[in-house]
């Protein structure tokens, strides 16, 4: 395990370009990852404009 990435993904990302970034990661990983679909529905929904990234 790659300890660099996993503290990345702890450090969530704040602007819009840094969550785009962030959910191409996860589609990379879509593989390995249960129920991804269900993620990046949430995911999605937060790059709309004025969202609040909580």
């Amino acid at each position: 395990m790659n300890w660099k990435k996993v503290i990345m993904i702890n450090q969530w990302p704040k602007e819009v370009l840094e969550r785009r970034s962030f959910l191409r990661l996860v589609n990379y990983y879509y593989k390995f990852i249960r129920s991804l679909s269900h993620i990046v529905v949430l995911l999605t929904k937060v790059l709309k404009k004025d969202q609040k990234w909580t």
